[in-house]
């Protein structure tokens, strides 16, 4: 599966845990990257983790470098599996996670939460990806609490999207999260310098 081969890659690496999001199959309509163009690679950029699955041909024969709206859904469809199951995840920590943990991210249920665990997660994120898949889902700082509840004794519960200063990564911490993700505040600001960073939080 590719999925063993970019895990083993990251190892390899160096990387300490192995990410798994399971909640983006396929992607939900993001307004501000169809405004903005970003639902297309440029050329001649491809998509190296995913060599060893797909041909570059395929890619390069596909709508992705199209800027059609539905480009992205057309890749996805060629380089992830479509129906994952809980039992991908087992799989995925017996093959290549036996020696870094294995993170679950995109968990906003307690019931997924538990199931996650049950399929030998080493721990969750709760996260929706800062809203841009499903503007109108939970937010994760909501869903939060009971997820804490559910499984917070057994591992621990990362949180991501919305966090946007030190007030918010409090709040998360306060109400259980083990530790918090930011992403998108610190690569766009990094553009303006490490020192640009450190201001906003």
């Amino acid at each position: 599966r590719n999925d063993t081969l970019i895990g083993e890659r990251a190892i390899n690496a160096g990387y300490k845990e192995i990410f798994l999001t399971v909640d983006s199959v396929r992607f939900g309509f993001q307004e501000a990257d169809a405004r903005n163009g970003s639902n297309a690679l440029p050329k001649p950029l491809r998509l190296v983790n995913y060599d060893e699955k797909t041909s570059q041909t395929d890619i390069f024969t596909s709508k992705i470098y199209s800027h059609e709206e539905d480009a992205w859904d057309q890749n996805t469809e060629q380089i992830f599996e479509q129906n994952p199951t809980w039992d991908d995840v087992r799989w995925l920590k017996n093959e290549c996670c036996c020696d870094v943990p294995l993170v679950i991210k995109g968990i906003m249920t307690a019931r997924d939460a538990i199931v996650a665990v049950n399929a030998r997660a080493d721990s969750v994120m709760v996260s929706n990806h800062g809203g841009r898949g499903l503007d109108s889902a939970l937010a994760a700082i909501d869903a939060l609490p009971e997820i804490v509840e559910a499984v917070g004794k057994r591992v621990p519960i990362l949180h991501d999207s919305g966090i946007r200063r030190g007030t918010d990564v409090i709040k998360a911490l306060v109400l259980g999260a083990t530790a918090v993700g930011i992403g998108k505040p610190c690569f766009c600001v990094l553009a303006l310098g490490e020192k640009v960073l450190l201001l906003i939080f």
